[in-house]
């Protein structure tokens, strides 16, 4: 009995993370269309993905339930600041655990000094550095099973434009450049890392919907959410380890 409670224990514990559903936030583009073809690349893959309000107007009262937040500000990129109840609130979450994913147009927010309780979560130095191009193409640097899962080596997309196409990404330390660009934005084009119990993932790309009607790119942002919202392998094997030592230890009393 022993055995066989271990080895359930050892199987829930080795489930992909590429299987799990996760409930996805998307804070509005302003733009309607895009808004439905981010909530379609990530439903399409099993996740519930919800938009709520731009980030103009968010204070942190919709995280309730949440496991990741798409943090979406390309055609609204203009409209201001984000409150600082729903920064706080946002920074809050991911340190106790959540998980958020953002684009091109954040990281220029943040370097041109608005979302500055935000700014400590990203993985990259946040500069107003932008270029152009039509076409973008994300080469694996490092592989991550649950970011590569189901996806070439090499990706190619448009380059939607909302007044800039994609950013420049300097890795801060610590960070992982998971894929290189070929956009010229530093070499980085997909960035991420742990912060506090959750995780942070950077996109140079602005999440456009010519880049979520690719469905390698789709499949991107489908990944990111599980990526983000669930503890890196080693934690989950930690955790499952500690779990069976307790296991074995209440069966040994008995």
């Amino acid at each position: 009995m022993r055995l066989r409670t271990a080895a359930t224990l050892l199987a829930v514990i080795a489930l992909p993370r590429t299987a799990l559903a996760v409930i996805v936030l998307i804070l509005s583009s302003g733009n309607g269309t895009l808004d439905t073809a981010a909530q379609n690349a990530f439903t399409s893959a099993g996740h519930t993905a919800t938009v709520g309000p731009q980030y103009t107007s968010f204070t942190g009262a919709e995280l309730s339930g949440v496991q990741a937040v798409l943090f979406l500000a390309n055609a609204n990129w203009n409209s201001g600041d984000m409150p600082l109840a729903g920064q706080t609130a946002l920074a809050n979450f991911v340190s106790a655990g959540g998980g958020l994913i953002t684009g091109e147009w954040v990281n220029w927010k943040v370097g041109s000094g608005s979302l500055t309780t935000l700014a400590p979560l990203m993985p990259v130095t946040s500069s107003t550095q932008w270029t152009g191009g039509t076409s973008i193409t994300y080469t694996q640097a490092v592989f991550d099973p649950v970011l590569a899962a189901g996806l070439p080596a090499s990706l190619t997309f448009p380059g939607d434009d909302f007044s800039g196409v994609e950013s420049f990404f300097t890795p801060k330390s610590g960070a992982t450049a998971y894929y290189a660009s070929s956009g010229g934005a530093g070499g980085a084009g997909v960035v991420g890392w742990n912060y506090g119990s959750g995780r942070v993932l950077q996109l140079s790309t602005t999440i456009g919907p010519g880049q979520l009607g690719t469905a390698a790119y789709a499949k991107l942002l489908s990944n990111s959410a599980v990526f983000v919202a669930v503890p890196e392998p080693s934690t989950v094997a930690l955790l499952g380890f500690g779990l069976l030592c307790l296991l074995v230890r209440r069966r040994a009393r008995a």
